[in-house]
């Protein structure tokens, strides 16, 4: 059984909205993305638009204000690896897209802003 503690940050967690910030790691271009948790799926606004699915995630409780996640979003052949650390409001991480013929790219993010969604 979860703590309520930890059950309130997991309700929150499904209300939140985060604007981040996109690096390519091997060339430094930057862009913005929105990502969200939604009845148990990470979405990822931009790769969405781009036909990636919503993906199922996992949760690594580290403590009651740190929450490390994972999740893989597919087209296809191709994937969206992502895994992101949560901080009280703050979130960071990186994500490797790999495209359907087996090219890698590496991207790391980090949260610019947050807001309830509903």
């Amino acid at each position: 059984k979860l703590p309520s503690q930890i059950k309130e940050l997991l309700r929150d967690l499904e209300n939140i909205e985060w604007q981040i910030k996109v690096v390519f790691l091997s060339g430094g271009q930057v862009q913005s993305d929105i990502v969200y948790f939604e009845e148990g799926k990470f979405i990822s606004r931009n790769y969405s638009l781009q036909s990636y699915s919503p993906s199922d995630y996992s949760l690594l409780i580290e403590d009651e204000d740190k929450i490390t996640w994972e999740a893989t979003q597919t087209a296809g052949d191709g994937a969206v690896s992502w895994r992101g650390v949560i901080k009280m409001a703050d979130m960071e991480g990186y994500f490797r897209l790999r495209s359907s013929d087996g090219r890698a790219q590496d991207f790391s993010f980090v949260s610019t802003s947050s807001r309830r969604r509903k």
